[in-house]
């Protein structure tokens, strides 16, 4: 007494429904996929650009020296604060 509650044509349209359903999401991932895999093949066929040396930088001895007073000033002004905190510094 087995007897299927949807008949059995119907049964197979609602299989062939959701086959396509799954269908079209593979598709959309594998297209996914394949962009991206085209997208990694092209930045490696590209040239890649030839990095210019960098220069070393170097300062002037007044530059040097505003650098100095300036560290001087800013720790200063920081041990004032702290002493006026009651902090020893």
């Amino acid at each position: 007494m087995n007897r299927l509650l949807i008949p059995k044509d119907e049964l197979l349209a609602y299989a062939l429904v959701g086959l396509r359903a799954t269908r079209d999401k593979l598709a959309t991932a594998m297209s996914a996929i394949e962009e991206r895999l085209s997208a990694a093949q092209a930045s490696r066929t590209e040239p890649q650009k030839q990095s210019r040396r960098k220069t070393k930088r170097y300062i002037s001895p007044e530059g040097r020296a505003r650098q100095i007073a300036g560290t001087k000033r800013r720790w200063a002004r920081w041990r004032r604060m702290q002493r006026q905190q009651g902090r020893r510094a």
